[in-house]
């Protein structure tokens, strides 16, 4: 059974229905995280590394940690909304990593055209302009009328075919 791990956005809760319907697909790890604490960094790389998971799929803040993860690990994302610009806050995250220096092998970025906090457009311009010069995989779906939230019956259209 796959492993994948679930990062939760900035000020979502722990669990809910999408960790409900992929608990019913795969072995599901939804860590309840503060984005803001200073040793948020050790913190998921731990988890990472304690789980060794399949994919890891993340909202907003979550997605943003998603890149950062899979460009550590090499491991596959799924990353709705990822925060990666107009951040309220910035997770104490190591300098050197950055988003235009990262290298993703196998992404799937989900985009709201209707989100009100991460703006789709540069969210796209971002990726486009990480992948222009390199093999990155990074697939890219503006899902239009969907806002910063992620409904249901989105999320499990956009992440059904992984198990």
């Amino acid at each position: 059974m796959k492993k994948v791990l679930y990062l939760h956005g900035l000020e979502s809760d722990q669990g809910g229905p999408k960790v409900d319907y992929l608990s019913n697909k795969c072995c599901v790890h939804a860590p309840k995280i503060d984005y803001t604490r200073k040793d948020i960094f050790q913190f998921l790389t731990q988890t990472v590394e304690h789980l060794n998971p399949d994919l890891i799929i993340g909202s907003s803040m979550g997605g943003y940690s998603a890149f950062m993860l899979s460009n550590l690990y090499n491991i596959p994302i799924i990353a709705f909304n990822p925060a990666l610009h107009s951040r309220s806050t910035d997770p104490k995250f190591p300098q050197n990593i950055v988003v235009e220096n990262m290298v993703l092998k196998n992404a799937k970025v989900i985009l709201g055209s209707k989100d009100e906090f991460i703006d789709p457009k540069i969210t796209k311009k971002i990726i486009k302009d990480m992948t222009s010069n390199s093999t990155q995989s990074i697939k890219t779906e503006i899902v239009g009328g969907m806002g910063h939230r992620i409904p249901l019956d989105i999320f499990i259209t956009k992440t059904q075919h992984e198990f």
